[in-house]
């Protein structure tokens, strides 16, 4: 019991890190934009600072400080991150399982990454056309806003390379790996991978979050390395910031007519590659240095 309450900790504080840092970075920058605003209101005699004027230099600021923010908080994430498994004594490239994967299994990695992305498409359009979570689609398209409106390379880099690589260490690697000492596989993939969801904080997002959790979850079982489900998470983020960067409407208007021949199309891709590393699993093992595998 005093080993499954301490991995409950160290699950709490993996998340509560990542996202703490982002908040802590976030609210800082508001908080002394908002007093150099108010300092110089100040100094030109206005005894009560224009609020309006602060709310859109804050907007402004976000542009920048938004992927900055996703930046910062990651790399510094990943170095505490690094002496907790430290102090563990534990390797954190041992538990992640950082192992090599071969050029043809990438190539894969790839094409199923790309599947995802229209696949992610397909569903929330079905979803949007429901009529459904019309609220979460708007917050959801707010919250990204900033990232479309500032420099491109800096968003890119944010959403395409820095959170697809943190948010597999987390949930992936440090997560899904303490959940499997006091478990069986498919239970600690589901269990990872609703965290996955509820922790983009949107119910639009949670469905597809919560079917990707499982998908790369698993693709990290079967073949003994996280770099699988770098590869797709990051295909998937960066082909969905640059459709929505370059065509966003253009983009949604062949999704609406496609949408179905997508969604059985990219289901059945997506279902082959899994089927086809499971049938492999046992061949990643025999090439793993790591430990015996707990059963599903």
């Amino acid at each position: 019991m005093k080993n499954i309450l301490a991995s409950i900790g160290f699950i709490l504080a993996f998340l509560a890190i990542y996202m703490g840092l982002q908040i802590w970075y976030i609210v800082s920058v508001q908080f002394i934009i908002s007093f150099m605003k108010a300092f110089e209101a100040g100094l030109a005699g206005d005894v009560t600072p224009d609020l309006e004027k602060i709310t859109v230099s804050i907007q402004e600021a976000m542009k920048i400080h938004l992927p900055v923010a996703l930046i910062f908080s990651a790399v510094l994430a990943a170095l505490i991150y690094y002496f907790i498994c430290r102090a563990r004594k534990q390797n954190i490239v041992e538990v992640c399982a950082f192992n090599p994967i071969s050029f043809k299994s990438a190539i894969v990695f790839v094409f199923t990454g790309i599947s995802f992305l229209f696949f992610n498409g397909s569903l929330n359009t079905l979803i949007y056309e429901s009529g459904y979570l019309n609220d979460s689609f708007q917050q959801l398209e707010s919250t990204f806003a900033p990232f479309y409106e500032g420099n491109f390379l800096l968003s890119f880099a944010s959403i395409a390379i820095v959170v697809p690589l943190i948010e597999e260490i987390i949930f992936r690697g440090l997560i899904q790996n303490e959940l499997r000492k006091h478990m069986r596989v498919l239970p600690a993939v589901l269990i990872q991978a609703a965290l996955f969801g509820l922790y983009h904080l949107n119910l639009a997002q949670f469905i597809i979050t919560v079917l990707m959790g499982i998908l790369l979850g698993l693709l990290c079982v079967w073949t003994k390395s996280i770099w699988g489900a770098i590869i797709i998470h990051g295909v998937n983020n960066a082909l969905s910031f640059l459709f929505a960067w370059f065509e966003p409407e253009a983009i949604q208007e062949s999704c609406f007519f496609l949408n179905y021949i997508f969604l059985a199309l990219t289901t059945l891709i997506i279902v082959s590659v899994m089927v086809y590393f499971f049938r492999r699993r046992g061949e990643a093992a025999d090439q793993s240095p790591q430990t015996s595998e707990v059963s599903i």
